[in-house]
């Protein structure tokens, strides 16, 4: 009889004891299911914000002026802002005296426009890339081409003289012969086609922008066409290929 009491009391402690463990179990279960959609609302209120603040970034870099102009006499930059989901990329254009420049996402210090008064200066313009000499050839149709060889002469047929215009061009005169040069490209029934100084129709093919990039360096550009000056493999002085390389870049060498 004791044995079975005994026996009833020692299962009732091991019902208890299960009872204990289920309802453990319960309140885990319960607790991390709890915690795990707390987290999950924290996450999506989080991304939520995100996307709010990049929105309204966004917008307001929409919102700024799309082109911001500044002008002067001489100098007109223009300035676009572009618009990018987390920035903005300024792409400048710079207008000075006719010149378009373009830069993005840098600055670059444009120079100033070199000024040397040629008028009424005689020099001695050779191709900077070899060092040849301009030289009035008689013996080729009166033309303007360089000299071949190693050995550049240094005489009056080398020598050319700069008379400034009123529009701020030059006439480019022979000193040996006292005569100007005429740009004969792309002239019907021109006596060349290359520099020469055999025709003499005083007009605006006989007239020639300089632009300096140095002192003493300059490109030339005949006025009627605005096509650069350059020495061609075959010597001859013309704007046939009209290309702004180191063939159309000439050193001016003062001499009396």
């Amino acid at each position: 009889m004791d044995n079975a009491i005994q026996q009833a009391e020692n299962n009732n402690v091991v019902v208890g004891l299960i009872v204990i463990f289920v309802l453990i179990g319960c309140s885990l279960s319960v607790g991390y299911s709890i915690g795990n959609n707390a987290c999950e609302k924290r996450e999506k209120n989080h991304f939520h914000r995100h996307d709010e603040s990049r929105f309204k970034k966004t917008t307001k870099l929409s919102t700024l002026p799309n082109r911001v102009s500044t002008k002067s006499n001489d100098l007109e930059t223009t300035t676009s802002l572009i618009s990018i989901t987390n920035s903005t990329t300024p792409e400048k254009t710079t207008r000075i005296s006719g010149t378009i420049v373009r830069t993005s996402n840098c600055t670059i210090k444009q120079r100033p426009p070199i000024k040397v008064n040629l008028d009424g200066q005689t020099y001695r313009l050779s191709r900077q890339s070899d060092g040849k000499h301009w030289q009035y050839d008689e013996s080729n149709q009166q033309c303007v081409s360089g000299i071949p060889g190693i050995r550049q002469p240094l005489d009056s047929f080398t020598k050319f003289k700069f008379v400034k215009m009123n529009d701020g061009s030059y006439k480019i005169m022979s000193k040996c012969r006292k005569v100007f040069l005429f740009d004969g490209f792309g002239v019907s029934g021109a006596h060349s086609r290359c520099l020469n100084g055999k025709q003499n129709p005083d007009d605006n093919r006989m007239r020639f922008r300089v632009t300096m990039e140095t002192q003493n360096l300059c490109r030339i550009r005949t006025k009627a066409t605005g096509r650069f000056l350059r020495m061609d493999e075959d010597l001859h002085v013309s704007s046939i290929k009209n290309i702004s390389d180191c063939n159309s870049l000439f050193r001016l060498e003062k001499v009396r």
